[in-house]
């Protein structure tokens, strides 16, 4: 008998905070996953908007999260936060085409949003994110060996 369980899976770099309501698509030819704005009720309490307007891409190959672009690149694609619409990914073009969803106050309009995807900028990015967290490893791993031959040293 076959038995199915989840598990989390262990991944480099910031993932994106939790959320509700996104969107979120595999893009098969990439082997990545792009996930993009959403719903967190939590950052209300820290004085935050609660609908997102971030786009984040799990890299399958590295398993390394990358936050894509800064805040003026994707108010251009996305018109704002957006939650509860719909994403695709269009493969001949290289596309994430969104539609539709809410913001914080209304409906968005019908009108479709395109993101041109950049693969050798998002692999290049989760190989220096694979990089720096190697470095770091590396960085903790020599201070813990030089604390403990610190602590070994016995003092006159």
């Amino acid at each position: 008998m076959l038995s199915h369980y989840w598990f989390k899976l262990p991944t480099l770099g910031t993932p994106p905070c939790p959320r509700y309501s996104h969107h979120m698509s595999f893009l098969q030819n990439k082997s990545q996953l792009v996930i993009y704005g959403g719903k967190n009720d939590e950052v209300l309490e820290i004085g935050m908007d609660s609908v997102l307007s971030d786009i984040h891409i799990l890299d399958l190959v590295y398993l390394c999260w990358c936050r894509v672009g800064t805040p003026s690149t994707l108010e251009k694609f996305s018109g704002g936060q957006r939650y509860s619409g719909s994403m695709i990914f269009d493969d001949f073009s290289d596309t994430l085409v969104i539609f539709g969803g809410m913001n914080e106050d209304e409906f968005i309009s019908g009108y479709p949003k395109y993101l041109i995807c950049d693969e050798k900028e998002t692999q290049k990015m989760a190989y220096e994110e694979k990089l720096n967290q190697i470095k770091r490893e590396e960085e903790q791993s020599a201070l813990r060996l030089a604390r403990a031959t610190i602590s070994s040293i016995e003092m006159p």
